[in-house]
């Protein structure tokens, strides 16, 4: 009866098993965020001074950029064929092959506190929780234009503490027990409907162009949660494990949710 009812409420009691260990690329390697294009997963590596690509479907790892002359980064977002990485010289670019950097948007006095970094359709979107602002850069044939604020002049929402930025076409942002949806540069009215039990104060979100949902990572009750875009619960996937997880990453093909902690990314199976 347990199980039945477990499973009418998409309640998935689930292992953290570990899907792949940043140490098999190079001895000491930890991850301080990462992204997914594709198949192809990108990790930041700042204690190593390391940008890492990972091919889902093999496993096949790469060092696609770092060393001595590489400072330490916080975010990165990128594709296959290119990688941004913010840092206290501004946002920087890898240029792959050959895995040299270049400037890519120099670092703004008017910059607050930049807590989290996302790329659409080849722009890129800066959270600045300080400044109440989604910095905005429009890519540009020569490269990006100057700054803009996303938001229009009369939605002034509170980021202070805002902590997380997804990206699909909507803009969403998590902040502590909140998510906010923003379409448009104005704050839209997102409601979920079906969750029996609300989530807790440290979040994390993921959803692309490529996902049809969106996924919260919620720290504090173990758990990732489904919605779709509505604001309709779908499923939760929860576990007993005491591991400390920083960031989620979501793969709809592979049917699998991946979670980052430190030097360890754990896979959980989507069903």
């Amino acid at each position: 009866v347990t199980e039945a009812y477990e499973l009418a409420l998409r309640r998935f009691d689930v292992p953290l098993s570990p899907f792949y260990e940043l140490s098999l690329i190079k001895s000491g390697a930890t991850g301080a965020d990462f992204s997914l294009f594709q198949d192809a997963l990108l990790i930041l590596d700042p204690r190593g001074k390391y940008v890492f690509r990972l091919l889902l479907a093999t496993k096949t790892p790469k060092i696609i950029g770092g060393g001595e002359s590489f400072l330490t980064g916080t975010q990165l977002v990128g594709s296959e064929e290119e990688v941004y990485v913010l840092n206290s010289e501004g946002v920087q670019k890898i240029v792959l092959p050959e895995g040299n950097l270049t400037s890519a948007v120099p670092k703004d006095n008017d910059w607050g506190t930049i807590s989290d970094m996302q790329a659409y359709s080849g722009n890129l979107y800066l959270l600045d929780r300080e400044a109440h602002i989604i910095w905005k850069y429009v890519r540009t044939e020569t490269g990006f234009a100057p700054r803009q604020n996303y938001l229009l002049a009369d939605t002034k929402p509170d980021l202070s503490g805002a902590t997380s930025l997804a990206i699909d076409g909507t803009v969403w942002i998590a902040k502590g027990s909140k998510v906010f949806k923003f379409v448009g540069g104005e704050e839209a009215v997102w409601e979920t409907k079906g969750l029996d039990e609300m989530w807790g104060d440290s979040l994390d979100l993921y959803t692309d162009e490529y996902t049809a949902n969106l996924y919260i990572l919620d720290r504090d009750k173990k758990r990732v949660l489904v919605f779709d875009k509505t604001g309709l619960y779908l499923a939760q996937y929860r576990w007993q494990e005491d591991v400390p997880v920083s960031h989620i990453v979501v793969s709809e093909v592979l049917k699998k949710i991946l979670l980052l902690s430190s030097g360890t990314i754990y896979g959980i199976d989507l069903k």
